[in-house]
């Protein structure tokens, strides 16, 4: 082989490899949680064959309110594991059920349906200043504040589920 014909194979292998890392993560769709009037910070997930988004970034110590709207029927998906966060619920098909927590540690998390198959990343970061100013300045409240009135659990994250905020109930530690 010559050089100029061993050069252009590394080069098409090195584009090609490039190539194929672009095409995978265009195959993640990350979403950013969009803090409401409320001081929840809520996303829509669609649950069709995986999650989309399948990267989901949020911020600590704000409360969390995930719309999972489950469009199928797909035994796989009627779970929803945040195990780093104690939370699991049922989606039922064809409906929108929110799901609420509070994220208190950063890092990326992963949440799953019940068989592993359906995958997806929760990325917990610091909020920034400026977030901080706006959330204060606004007046919303940071953090358990934010379930005022809402049954929690002293001894997990918060693993409230499918609208148990709007009832007044919450996930009951055992000690309790």
């Amino acid at each position: 082989m010559t050089a100029p014909l061993l050069l252009a194979i590394v080069v098409s292998m090195i584009v090609g490899v490039a190539l194929l890392a672009f095409l995978l993560r265009m195959g993640q769709r990350q979403g950013r949680a969009r803090l409401n009037a409320e001081g929840f910070q809520e996303l829509e997930v669609v649950v069709r064959g995986r999650y989309m988004p399948d990267v989901i970034e949020v911020w600590r110590d704000l409360p969390v309110r995930l719309f999972f709207r489950r469009d199928e029927t797909t035994p796989c998906s009627e779970h929803l594991i945040f195990s780093d966060f104690y939370v699991r619920t049922n989606l039922p098909a064809h409906e929108t059920t929110p799901v609420c927590f509070i994220p208190t540690k950063c890092g990326e998390f992963l949440f799953t349906c019940a068989y592993g198959m359906y995958q997806g990343r929760l990325i917990v970061v610091e909020p920034s200043r400026h977030a901080l100013s706006r959330i204060k300045a606004s007046g919303l409240p940071r953090g358990r504040e934010s379930f005022r009135g809402a049954a929690t659990s002293s001894t997990n994250s918060l693993g409230l589920v499918a609208g148990q905020l709007e009832r007044g109930e919450g996930n009951q530690s055992k000690a309790e």
